[in-house]
């Protein structure tokens, strides 16, 4: 009975830990909403001139993870125009220190981005008025080096992937009530790169990286497991 349970504990563990490792867990969360209606950001815009009004957010993680999923609260009803919103455009940054401007931004190209149509997004009511959260999940991946800076954007399609000039257009990414290093930014035809003194709201989901140590001790438990096991039997 007791060889039975070894071997049952040899096999059960890996399983355990792998489903530890791959299942989605909070990575990064700053979703909490900063109440007030001064908070609201419109950045994400699209206007006539076809010039691209957005914004981004920092965020850092503690250890090297696989983000697979991403929350943000926004208002994708609130147009000016008679469409919607088709989708959204996502994409990471690396941390950039602008000399001239004299703090941290996005480096000028992306190192991940994706497009999400609304079909692959979970839209909910967070009992706000005029506004939703939003939940969408990757089709590949996106790996975070730990204690590392990297700047998230969020933009609002209502054109299905074209680019522009588009219809007037306002998309806003609601203000968060925590802050996490640098504040968010918004970007437009009249500035580039301006810090607004307030974070935005999202959420990361997604698994840390397995450490090499962690397999190198479980297997060693394992094989500690069988060693004593057959000592037992011998005597």
């Amino acid at each position: 009975m007791k060889k039975i349970i070894c071997v049952i504990s040899i096999l059960i563990l890996p399983i355990v830990l792998w489903i530890s490792l791959s299942s989605a867990a909070l990575l990064f969360d700053q979703s909490s909403l900063k109440e007030g209606t001064t908070n609201i950001s419109r950045p994400s815009s699209l206007f006539t001139d076809g010039k691209w009004y957005w914004c981004a957010d920092d965020f850092e993680l503690a250890q090297e993870s696989s983000i697979s999923s991403y929350y943000w609260v926004g208002d994708a009803s609130n147009s000016d125009s008679s469409d919607n919103v088709v989708g959204f455009y996502l994409k990471i940054y690396p941390d950039f220190y602008d000399i001239e401007l004299g703090h941290y931004r996005p480096a000028d190209h992306p190192i991940y981005e994706e497009y999400f149509s609304m079909n692959d997004v979970t839209e909910s009511d967070i009992g706000v008025s005029g506004w939703s959260g939003y939940l969408a999940t990757s089709s590949s991946a996106f790996t975070a080096d730990p204690n590392t800076t990297y700047w998230l954007r969020i933009q609002a399609d209502i054109n299905n992937g074209y680019q522009p000039p588009y219809p007037d257009y306002i998309w806003g990414w609601h203000f968060s009530d925590t802050s996490n290093g640098n504040s968010g930014e918004y970007n437009s035809k009249f500035c580039n790169h301006l810090a607004v003194n307030n974070d935005y709201a999202f959420s990361l989901y997604g698994s840390p990286v397995p450490i090499p140590a962690a397999a190198w001790l479980l297997g060693s438990g394992l094989i500690g497991l069988v060693a004593f096991g057959g000592r037992r039997r011998r005597y």
